[in-house]
């Protein structure tokens, strides 16, 4: 078998409510605040960045947070089988190597491959998940070339003391639990405490893409535990401090392909996780902030087959250890500034490296925001940014990023023109370097990737009912020495190469109608990729001639929500969503010679919130692939038909 992609703190105070993407998925427009996870002087959506947030689920099922995801502009999630399998994602047709994981703030991806497994994430314990597409280095580091995932927890600084108890069923023979409670020991300090399990016993069934006749993928149960505790505490009014802790077991069943494809319906894979991290914020009401974050990563991950055609018994413990502080400035209402260093080092070993490998790296980053008016109700924002960071492993090197930001109000309607441009780096993975398993070898002399990314777009406000908002943006990013993993001379092994440049370029249009405020609204967005590898002719000139495999040629989505709260006494509240998204056609030889057909598929969920005494009962049923659709994201991983669940929180308020 080839090489095996083993896929797999927290600070600040909530800015203010976003909306649920299993209820929805919209542009952020945030207030003008800094917490450690952004590093501009101010958003990264004042600073030239189309910036999207995303609220997961309500309920408290656990799992992944990539069905949240899935509907955001130009974010493609491969979902490798139903349940708790392999979820990754990748941003403006990079590959998910590309697009860099944060735990509100510091790097918590896959060390040993750079490609997160969003399942190693629980949906449940997150508040917010914020998305920035586009070159990130210049902030955040090695790996943030296509766009940046930061997924932020929930704290209780203030909360009502209670218990929840959760339990759901569904499709597959699905079930769980969750228990939560949550307290205030003193009035400062808040604790949260959950724990909770799922698996699903049974194989799901699709339409074999060949014949056409109904199959059985089997092997796809699956079985998760974990459990997590949260502190906030709020010290004066000005000092916050947050403490979490995750544990996570994930049997994750077999991600390969089904009973009769070309790959073993034996194999497993199976992960786990720990997680801590610390975090502090200084916000006075005078002119210098400051927060401060440190992260524990540590990870095992498995993935076994023993009867498939290229057995493999990989396995990997990977530990990452890292600090993050920064301090603002504003010495003057036009001027901002900011500073900060980052800190980590993290280890990897086990079976599928040639010996324990270390890497130290540090990193000192800056950036400023300069705002002018420009006429009356015009204001322009200059931000540039820098990162400097240094490796045990590679070379110094320096990423540079401008970001531009108009804004005219008047009247009620508002418009704005953005635009950014910068330049970003990706080091070579440990397995890239050093990977000695089943199927493949690593190469130690492959260079880092480099890239040059520049996008630019406008979009605006206008009154119309409750609101209709939009933007459109056209984006650029080209890359020198992308590195791809290529046969060797034994078909059967193979290495990373740098194979020359690629060019990511689209469209992104995306906009929300508000008809109703509070009620009633509908959000869409659509995307066009084209993703091609150039070819380094014998002159050295530069060919861009192919799509490169699994991205797709463009994606959009569509959503429409109906929410209200009522006067009725047996139901508080409800909340009813029908989804819409559309991926298109997929390449999946180099040569463009084969493709995966695009596919439309409709989801949908409803949200009840019924008042009881002393607490409350709130129901939430979702319902995936309503037409059953019959698709593939990849060759040999069908995807469900329709499967749905319901899942039950009781609330008692102690």
């Amino acid at each position: 078998m080839m090489v095996v992609p083993s896929l797999p703190l927290l600070a600040g105070p909530s800015r203010h409510a976003t909306d649920d993407r299993q209820d929805s998925v919209r542009l952020y427009r945030y207030d003008e605040v800094v917490v450690s996870a952004e590093r501009y002087p101010l958003s990264a959506g004042k600073a030239g960045a189309v910036t999207h947030s995303v609220r997961p689920s309500g309920s408290s099922r656990f799992g992944g947070p990539g069905e949240s995801l899935a509907g955001v502009r130009n974010l493609s999630i491969l979902r490798y089988g139903g349940g708790m399998s392999l979820q990754t994602l990748s941003i403006r047709g990079m590959g998910s190597e590309h697009t860099l994981v944060l735990w509100n703030g510091l790097p918590a991806g896959n060390l040993q491959t750079g490609v997160s497994d969003l399942n190693l994430f629980s949906a449940a314990d997150l508040e917010e998940i914020e998305v920035v597409p586009g070159g990130a280095s210049a902030l955040h580091g090695s790996g943030a070339v296509g766009g940046v995932v930061n997924m932020i927890p929930s704290i209780p600084y203030e909360t009502t003391p209670r218990l929840e108890l959760s339990a759901w069923a569904g499709s597959f023979e699905e079930n769980g639990f969750s228990l939560r409670t949550m307290v205030q020991p003193l009035p400062a300090l808040g604790l949260s405490i959950r724990a909770g399990r799922s698996r699903s016993r049974g194989d799901f069934p699709f339409h074999d893409p060949v014949t056409g006749a109904e199959a059985i993928r089997s092997n796809s149960d699956f079985l998760t535990q974990s459990v997590s505790a949260a502190a906030g505490l709020i010290d004066g009014d000005s000092n916050r401090f947050a403490l979490v802790l995750n544990g996570l077991s994930l049997d994750q069943g077999t991600p390969g392909p089904w009973l009769g494809g070309t790959a073993s319906s034996t194999a497993r894979r199976n992960d786990r996780r720990y997680l801590a991290a610390l975090s502090f914020e200084h916000t006075p009401s005078g002119p210098v902030n400051a927060t401060a974050t440190a992260i524990y990563d540590a990870q095992y991950e498995r993935f076994l087959d023993t009867e498939g055609p290229y057995p493999a018994d990989n396995h990997y413990r990977t530990t990452s250890v890292g600090a993050s502080a920064q301090v603002r400035l504003q010495p003057a209402p036009s001027w901002l500034f900011l500073a900060g260093s980052d800190l980590n080092l993290a280890w990897a070993g086990g079976n599928a490296v040639d010996k324990t490998r270390k890497r130290g790296m540090a990193a000192l980053s800056a950036s400023a925001s300069w705002t002018f008016s420009i006429g009356d109700g015009i204001a322009t924002m200059i931000t540039p940014s820098g990162r400097v960071e240094a490796s045990s492993a590679f070379d110094p090197h320096f990423s540079p990023k401008l970001g531009l930001n108009v804004e005219a109000e008047g009247g009620g309607h508002s418009a704005r023109i953005h635009s950014t441009v910068g330049s970003g780096r990706r080091n070579p993975t440990m397995n890239e370097l050093y990977y000695s398993g089943e199927g493949g070898i690593g190469n130690p002399d492959i260079r880092g990737e480099s890239s040059v990314s520049l996008d630019a777009g406008f979009g605006g406000r206008l009154d119309f009912l409750g609101g209709l908002e939009g933007d459109v943006t056209w984006y650029l990013i080209d890359m020198d020495d992308r590195i791809q993993w290529i046969p060797t001379v034994n078909p059967r092994v193979w290495s990373p190469r740098n194979i020359g440049t690629s060019r990511s370029t689209g469209w992104e249009f995306g906009g929300e109608f508000v008809v109703f405020p509070g009620t009633l609204r509908i959000l869409g967005n659509y995307s066009t990729i084209s993703a091609k590898r150039g070819v380094a002719n014998d002159d050295r000139s530069i060919r861009y001639d192919k799509q490169l495999t699994y991205i797709p040629l463009d994606k959009g989505s569509l959503d429409v929500v109906f929410e209200s709260e009522t006067s009725v006494a047996w139901l508080r509240s409800f909340k009813l969503r029908l989804g819409i998204l559309y991926l298109g056609e997929r390449y999946i030889l180099d040569d463009n010679s084969e493709s995966l057909p695009s596919h439309l598929t409709f989801d949908g969920s409803a949200s009840f919130e019924i008042p009881i005494s002393g607490g409350g009962l709130l129901m939430h049923y979702s319902a995936v692939n309503m037409t059953g659709v019959n698709y593939e994201v990849m060759p040999g991983y069908p995807m469900p038909l329709f499967n749905h669940n319901l899942t039950i929180t009781y609330k008692i308020i102690i």
